[in-house]
């Protein structure tokens, strides 16, 4: 089973490949009590969700996704807050659990994004089976070198 990390960076390799602006937030990282402190004082918030996406689609003024591991993965009490809060703003609000699901959810939404179309991992889904098809002039992304 892929780590939650490794399926967060591929749903960001194809929000870039696609050109969707996105930005990761470090809530996940180990910290000693004093740079818990300065997180907490710089604006740092237990639960906010894996992923921002400040792209407006499908009537959406952007979308916030919380990233799980395909299997196990379970949503804090924290987490469900900022989620409640983005959802009441207008903003999609997705848990991903695993790229393939959260990569899903973004293109059901109207995000241009690609998605294979069976597998369990994106990274495991022969080309052939990913919908869309690479832009021209761009590099291809590490999820496409894998395929």
């Amino acid at each position: 089973m892929r780590s939650e990390t490794s399926e967060q960076q591929d749903v960001v390799r194809e929000l870039r490949r696609a050109g969707i602006a996105v930005f990761a937030v470090p809530n996940g990282a180990r910290r000693d009590k004093r740079e818990q402190v300065r997180f907490k004082r710089e604006g740092g918030s237990s639960g906010v969700p894996d992923l921002n996406i400040p792209y407006p689609c499908g009537g959406w003024p952007g979308a916030v996704v919380e990233m799980k591991r395909e299997r196990k993965g379970v949503v804090s009490a924290n987490q469900r807050k900022w989620l409640e809060h983005y959802d009441s703003i207008g903003w999609l609000t997705i848990v991903g659990q695993g790229a393939v699901d959260a990569l899903q959810q973004l293109s059901d939404a109207g995000y241009p994004v690609r998605v294979p179309s069976t597998g369990s991992s994106a990274l495991d889904a022969p080309r052939s089976l990913w919908r869309g098809s690479a832009t021209p002039g761009v590099a291809p992304s590490p999820l496409e070198r894998a395929l």
